[in-house]
């Protein structure tokens, strides 16, 4: 990698044909030699027939906001068919909107688009004491043809983009402005933006989770991949978070190849397969509605309650791993995640039972409001 970002955005490759890659967490540590920590999925006992419930909430410290229902300001743009386009004859535009943030001290970003080989750059702006506002952050430009999306790290007075995560200073108000930028390039046409998401850990809850009402047992049965699969290539080592997403997708309805969704999903500005932006844009642009979110233990058992399943970003190896939820159990009366690791032995691919103590101590973090990063894949737009 030729940018090693500061704080928790470390890509570390190991000479391990069995280390995975992804951000380094703090208190990161390899996997686990130990049977009471790690066990191979033995659960066919549980249900496997749970339904995707698309009228579950799944948001908990993300807002959505659908561009057809934003006020805001079009500049060559206009809404056609529920999304943001470009207006006939222009080659570049924007929507701007004003909004409510509330406090955060970190921004996360994702959105949903269909760029057609054209562009979509998502920034965002904010008021600061005063009066005044800051410059604009850029999550980098994003496209479905690959070699194009790049994110741009950069710092400002009034707070540092590295890769995917905005840090803030604190000298602010708890109003944004939300740019989205849309381009046109050569034989393109124009991008379409569905909708844009914003996640901060202090971010009222925006669902609450009645623990005593959760089954004791989940299981969704999604099909498991080897990130280190021959025909991944010597690649194979540093996908883990496109081979999580793409499990997710088959899950839901829709196959895509492992290296296809990895030139899909890969950072040119920072030289990886782990932007989280660029993984649910690359849902977003196989046509689910897919954001990132903050979550805590029982919303995670929440949502795999209702059907679906989450890519977590953990420090389950030194370098960071991206995997892929599928369920939860209880042995013994200790309670596991049963988690679909693509950074398995291609030849024996099997879940993964993994303690929920061991795996929340790798995946919470106390700077973001003692919760853990996801993927959520939500529903077909």
């Amino acid at each position: 990698m030729k940018r090693l970002t500061a704080l928790f955005l470390a890509l570390v490759l190991s000479a391990s044909a069995l280390t995975a890659c992804g951000k380094e967490e703090e208190g990161s540590s390899a996997l686990p030699e130990s049977g009471e920590e790690v066990s191979v999925h033995q659960s066919e006992e549980i249900s496997t027939d749970t339904d995707i419930k698309e009228e579950a909430t799944l948001r908990y410290h993300t807002k959505t906001y659908f561009l057809k229902d934003t006020a805001g300001e079009f500049e060559n743009t206009r809404i056609f068919n529920r999304k943001l386009c470009l207006v006939d004859g222009e080659r570049e535009g924007s929507f701007t909107a004003e909004l409510d943030i509330g406090t955060f001290s970190t921004i996360f970003s994702s959105w949903n688009a269909i760029t057609y080989g054209g562009k979509v750059e998502m920034t965002v702006s904010f008021e600061v004491e005063g009066g005044e506002w800051s410059d604009y952050f850029s999550w980098g430009v994003w496209s479905s043809k690959a070699g194009v999306s790049a994110s741009p790290s950069h710092s400002f007075e009034h707070g540092n983009m590295e890769v995917d995560i905005l840090w803030v200073n604190k000298k602010y108000t708890p109003t944004g402005k939300i740019k989205v930028k849309l381009l046109l390039t050569r034989g393109s046409k124009s991008p379409r933006v569905h909708n844009f998401s914003i996640t901060t850990p202090e971010m009222e809850q925006q669902q609450t989770v009645d623990v005593a009402a959760l089954p004791k047992e989940v299981l969704n049965d999604v099909p498991m991949r080897s990130q280190l699969a021959p025909e991944n290539g010597p690649d194979g080592n540093i996908i883990c978070s496109p081979t999580s997403m793409v499990m997710a997708l088959e899950y839901m309805g829709t196959k895509i190849s492992t290296t296809t969704a990895a030139k899909g999903v890969y950072d040119n500005g920072w030289e990886a397969y782990g932007n989280w932006s660029y993984a649910v844009a690359y849902a977003g642009e196989k046509g689910y509605t897919a954001y990132l979110d903050l979550y805590d233990r029982n919303m995670m058992k929440y949502a795999l309650s209702q059907g679906y399943v989450l890519g977590c970003s953990t420090g389950l190896t030194d370098a960071g791993h991206i995997v892929l939820v599928v369920g939860y159990t209880e042995i013994d009366g200790v309670e596991y995640y049963i988690v679909n690791d693509p950074n398995v032995n291609p030849d024996k691919v099997e879940r993964t039972n993994y303690t929920m103590d061991y795996f929340d101590a790798r995946w919470l973090r106390s700077d973001r409001g003692n919760c853990g990063t996801v993927y959520v894949f939500e529903s077909k737009k």
